[in-house]
């Protein structure tokens, strides 16, 4: 069994899966029910229901699609390379412990290698992410979690769960980590969309090319100087909000 596999495994995909297929057979079901009564008494709730069962079916089976073509543990890369590609991909990736890491909560839960970062079963890409910024999740009464976002060259956003608000002050070592090794804006969610304007020369060459999966793949391996330069680039044109973001952040690590 591949790495890959395994890391799907540990994730729970295999019920993921059952899941949505149990969930796909009910909506059939529902369907070929409201088509049967088409003919007595319709009326605009059926009509309704259908459209929702029609819409989770999309959804269902596209995920289902992606689920059993891919990998969902390499997020958004999935959506451009099959399974055997991933493999390949990752194939000559070895994965090791990161000394700066050793002691905390992450020894055991993050690991480097070339050109990948594997953290919570979650392989990022290193040379593709340009910007990062952490999001905390209210969930239900008092619950929270602490999200890490990354944005790739692509334009893509990755978000990972790091745990709960436990981990809050353990996750200051990782974005330290991330802050002091990789060249990364740090940034919030009130620049996307300048982050993705200055994006747009990446997107438009993937659209121009004639195979978008081996430029993705040559940014992968060897784009690290071009990544640096455009957030660089960026830098330079920062809105003053960004400016002031990034000096209180640098005056409070002196």
């Amino acid at each position: 069994m591949s790495e890959l596999r395994k890391t799907e495994f540990h994730l729970q995909y295999v019920a993921r899966k059952l899941l949505f297929l149990l969930l796909n057979v009910v909506c059939i079901y529902g369907a070929v029910r409201c088509v049967k009564n088409r003919y007595n008494d319709w009326t605009y709730q059926q009509t309704i229901l259908l459209f929702v069962i029609a819409v989770l079916l999309l959804y269902v089976n596209k995920t289902l699609y992606k689920m059993f073509t891919s990998y969902m543990c390499v997020p958004k890369l999935c959506n451009y390379y099959n399974r055997q590609e991933l493999e390949e991909i990752l194939h000559n990736e070895n994965f090791k412990k990161i000394p700066e890491l050793n002691g905390t909560i992450w020894e055991n839960k993050m690991y480097r290698s070339e050109h990948f970062i594997k953290i919570n079963y979650t392989y990022i890409a290193i040379n593709l992410c340009t910007a990062m910024w952490r999001k905390l999740i209210v969930i239900g009464s008092g619950g929270s979690s602490i999200e890490l976002n990354l944005i790739y060259m692509t334009g893509d956003r990755v978000k990972i769960d790091l745990g709960g608000r436990e981990i809050a002050k353990e996750s200051n070592v990782l974005f330290d980590y991330f802050s002091n090794n990789f060249y990364l804006i740090w940034s919030c969610e009130i620049g996307l969309k300048q982050l993705n304007k200055g994006l747009k020369q990446y997107k438009n060459t993937l659209k121009t090319v004639e195979n978008p999966k081996e430029q993705i793949l040559v940014w992968i391996q060897n784009e690290r100087e071009l990544k640096e330069q455009y957030v660089k680039d960026f830098k330079d044109t920062f809105h003053p909000r960004y400016v002031y973001w990034e000096t209180t952040k640098e005056k409070k690590g002196e």
